[in-house]
């Protein structure tokens, strides 16, 4: 399965990406709300695990896009900002992760958002 990650703070992203790739999945890696925009267009993957907090167009309005072109895509957003997940939680987006967790919180989220 193809997986579209994006977050703007490398020491942070480069973990996730590794555990994914590690887990048996493709990863496109993406910096900005714009560019996750942009690639999701492009190639449509089934899940976007994105930052919330990030420059050009933030996660939470820009996966709000996604899913209102495609209410299939699976969602999974992260932030270290309680106050940013709280904004995801009033956009109804029910998978949500604080940073920082571990690698089989992300991947416990994963299963969820596939229904494993």
């Amino acid at each position: 399965m193809r997986i579209l990650l994006a977050d703007d703070e490398t020491d942070a992203v480069h973990p996730i990406f590794r555990t994914l790739i590690k887990a048996g999945f493709q990863v496109d890696l993406v910096h900005d709300g714009l560019e996750l925009l942009k690639l999701w267009e492009t190639l449509r993957h089934p899940l976007v695990i994105s930052d919330i907090n990030m420059p050009g167009k933030d996660g939470v309005d820009a996966c709000a896009e996604i899913r209102q072109r495609e209410p299939a895509t699976k969602i999974i957003l992260m932030s270290g900002s309680p106050e940013s997940l709280e904004r995801a939680r009033l956009n109804n987006f029910k998978l949500r992760l604080s940073k920082p967790f571990d690698q089989e919180t992300i991947l416990s989220y994963i299963r969820q958002a596939l229904g494993h």
